[in-house]
């Protein structure tokens, strides 16, 4: 019952007390459920992403048993199936010098301390060794605090550091041992010094090398190369401007006393008289196979890579988020599409698609997300159809990646 010694006012004042924390309470209510849809939101996603990323990805027990792994880490360990990977420790495919470093590390993790990298060497079901730079940090996992690991493969450049610490010692050793040959020419371009360490750049001895015209050392192509940046030096001596300590750097291709050719890189300075006059040239010569080797090879590596993506057996798109407009194509793209890579970039999702495919392209560009792959139709300009199985996954806030395999033939086959 009613307290009849409380005044009407506090009544009132309590009621309204009464109001305020009930709607309190159902906003409290109401923010719970938004943080658990987001959760459940967030959640999804995130195992989407993980299915889909290229870099290796693993949830690791304290103890260092395998929850979890993507296919970019059973692939990295040569295990067929990711779910082969679930229930073993990752001890197994730990090489053993990289084994304590990894538990020092993972007990860091468990202290709190994330989000740096780490180099460990692994031992694949196959016996490779392969180098990994992993980056982990917690993240609670079916109910249990975990360690979630990312490792991405840096065995090239460790082979590439390897190869390049080689090569610094070599040249170092060189230097040290008067590797670099060094010659002196007069104006005239006859050789009146040759160090000693020419036959160990080109098989030659200095009493060979002194009779030796400029034809006989350079292939033609080098040959023009120092005859025409002689006569650029001699007209810069003319004009009397040109910086007396000035030197030219040259890549020239030599030959070798077996027939064979190196390329080397000399350094060009003047010997100068009294009168400051150039009376012969010095040159200082080094090997640079290795280098000139390592830039060519990374030539043929980027374009070896810009080659996958032109000519894969999958059509490959970039696509604005935005508009659904196609940026870029691979020629496979040109050929399920009908269209040349200039057409498409003047085209949206819209306009290759029936309503149906370009309304689950819409969605896919709303929404932002990986998605699974799903079955999509494209309109050719000949009237006829192309059925694929397409996926997606977004590269940046504007952007995403769509790769489309046609399955037209087994669609009319079923």
């Amino acid at each position: 019952m009613t307290d009849p010694s409380r005044t009407k006012q506090e009544l009132i004042e309590e009621n309204a007390l009464l109001k305020q924390k009930n709607k309190e309470l159902e906003q409290s209510e109401l923010e719970r459920k938004r943080v658990e849809e987001a959760l459940r939101a967030s959640e999804a996603f995130s195992r989407s992403l993980i299915r889909y990323v290229h870099e290796a990805v693993v949830i690791l027990s304290w103890e260092g048993i395998i929850l979890f792994a993507n296919e970019a880490a059973a692939k990295l360990v040569d295990i067929a199936l990711p779910e082969e990977m679930s229930g073993r420790n990752m001890v197994e495919f730990l090489h053993p010098d990289s084994l304590m470093k990894a538990v020092e590390d993972l007990e860091s993790v468990k202290a709190g301390i994330e989000g740096f990298p780490s180099e460990y060497r692994l031992s694949t079901t196959k016996g490779r060794q392969v180098w990994v730079e992993s980056i982990g940090g917690r993240i609670i996992f079916r109910g249990k605090e975990s360690n979630l690991v990312c490792l991405h493969d840096i065995t090239e450049r460790k082979y590439a550091e390897a190869a390049l610490q080689e090569s610094e010692e070599k040249y170092r050793l060189f230097a040290e041992n008067m590797a670099d040959v060094i010659t002196v020419l007069d104006m005239n371009l006859h050789f009146t010094y040759v160090s000693p360490s020419i036959i160990r750049l080109r098989g030659v001895t200095v009493e060979e090398a002194m009779k030796e015209t400029l034809d006989q050392v350079m292939t033609p192509e080098s040959l023009n190369i120092a005859l025409a940046a002689y006569e650029e030096e001699m007209k810069m001596e003319a004009s009397g401007k040109a910086d007396p300590d000035r030197i030219r750097i040259l890549e020239l291709e030599e030959y070798r006393k077996d027939g064979s050719t190196i390329w080397v890189e000399t350094s060009l300075s003047y010997l100068r008289d009294e009168d400051n006059k150039p009376v012969g040239m010095l040159s200082t010569t080094r090997n640079i196979a290795d280098r000139k080797q390592a830039e060519e090879a990374l030539r043929e590596s980027e374009e070896r890579y810009r080659r996958l993506f032109e000519l894969s057996n999958d059509a490959i798109f970039l696509i604005d988020i935005r508009t659904g407009q196609y940026l870029d194509a691979n020629y496979a793209a040109e050929k399920l599409t009908g269209r040349s890579v200039d057409e498409l970039k003047l085209l949206t999702t819209n306009d290759v698609t029936p309503k149906e495919s370009a309304d689950r392209l819409a969605i896919l560009r709303s929404s932002n997300e990986t998605m699974d792959f799903c079955e999509i139709e494209y309109l050719r300009p000949d009237g006829t159809t192309r059925t694929v199985l397409a996926g997606s996954v977004p590269l940046s806030e504007n952007i995403f990646y769509g790769v489309a395999y046609d399955i037209t033939e087994r669609k009319r086959a079923e």
